[in-house]
C-alpha cells in the first residue's frame, strides 16, 4: 500500500497502519510510505493514521482515512472495449439485468 502527503520540513511524519508504526520517506515537505499489507487471504481495509509532530514533539496534525487493498492475484475483467472495469470482489459496475 502507498501513500503521500505534505508536512513543514522539520516536522516528524508517523504512519501508523492497523496499530503498527511505519517509518515515511522525506523529500523536502513531502512525505511518502510503502507499507506491506498481507492480503493474501482475501481483500484488506487498512487503517491508516498519520500524525505530524513539531520540532518540539507536539501533535501538529492527525488524518485518519481506511485504504482498501484489492486481494493478492484477482481477476480483473473489462467492457469490451478494454477501458472499463466490470466486475471486482469489492465493487461492481454490472448494471442490474
Amino acid at each position: 500500500m502507498h501513500f503521500a502527503g505534505y508536512a513543514e520540513p522539520g516536522h516528524a511524519v508517523v504512519a501508523t497502519i492497523d496499530g503498527v508504526d511505519y517509518p515515511v520517506h522525506r523529500d523536502g515537505a513531502y512525505y511518502y510510505a510503502a507499507v506491506p499489507v498481507d492480503n493474501s487471504q482475501g481483500p484488506v481495509a487498512a487503517e491508516v493514521t498519520v500524525t505530524v509532530r513539531g520540532p518540539g514533539g507536539e501533535t501538529v496534525r492527525t488524518e485518519s482515512f481506511t485504504r482498501l487493498v484489492p486481494a493478492a492475484g484477482e481477476t480483473w475483467t473489462y467492457d469490451l472495449r478494454g477501458n472499463k472495469l466490470v466486475g471486482w470482489a469489492e465493487w461492481s459496475d454490472v448494471p442490474p439485468p
